[in-house]
């Protein structure tokens, strides 16, 4: 909840507690991988989808934090608590409402559905940045829904900030050893120990395995 769906979250405590997730995921793999037979193990872990799914959404997260700090994509792309099917069916629709009021076409090309997404990036960058404007303000309406919205933190400019890749680096190996003092409080590190796994490089590499070899998604 805290790293994709609440929407005040830092982006940076999103990142860690994303890796967090993930370091667990893979520590509690190994153990059951190295004590169960691959179907007792399938019993006691979560779906391949599920696991894949954590995977590919921390990866994906450390990957728009490092474009948009150089500057390849907007802040407004670490929104990840709007990364659903609703606000997408809401794009679609308010694309398909710039046909015109009395228009009865509801399909268009792929080109001209881009076209649209154009005019209404730019609407909602003017109506993000609605109250920096002190002189000349533009004043939107807002739907009823959304007046009780938290605030929105994790929109900070990092094309501006002085975070670096090391420092990303530093709160994923942070991470790691959060993840590690989870899986110790539960008795969980000694497989890993045992099967010379007790590292960051050999545990990335043996679980980089295991998912390449088991991609295919039941």
């Amino acid at each position: 909840i805290i790293t994709y769906i609440k929407a005040d979250t830092d982006i940076f405590v999103r990142l860690y507690y994303g890796w967090i997730l993930a370091f667990s995921y893979r520590m509690w793999c190994i153990q059951l991988e190295e004590t169960y037979s691959p179907q007792e193990k399938n019993n006691h872990f979560i779906t391949k989808a599920a696991w894949l799914s954590v995977e590919i959404n921390i990866h994906c997260l450390t990957s728009l934090i490092i474009l948009v700090l150089q500057g390849v994509l907007p802040s407004s792309s670490l929104h990840t608590h709007l990364f659903s099917s609703q606000p997408r069916e809401s794009t679609f629709r308010s694309a398909r409402a710039l046909s015109g009021t009395f228009s009865s076409i509801t399909n268009f090309s792929v080109s001209q559905f881009l076209n649209k997404i154009e005019k209404i990036s730019i609407l909602n960058h003017f109506k993000s940045t609605e109250g920096d404007n002190v002189e000349c303000p533009l004043k939107f309406p807002i739907h009823h829904k959304n007046k009780h919205k938290e605030k929105i933190s994790s929109t900070i400019s990092l094309s501006s900030s002085s975070t670096t890749i090391n420092d990303i680096e530093k709160i994923i190996i942070k991470a790691y050893h959060e993840a590690q003092n989870i899986m110790n409080s539960l008795h969980l590190l000694q497989i890993l120990k045992e099967n010379d796994l007790n590292d960051i490089q050999k545990l990335n590499s043996f679980v980089f395995h295991q998912l390449d070899s088991k991609s295919k998604v039941d």
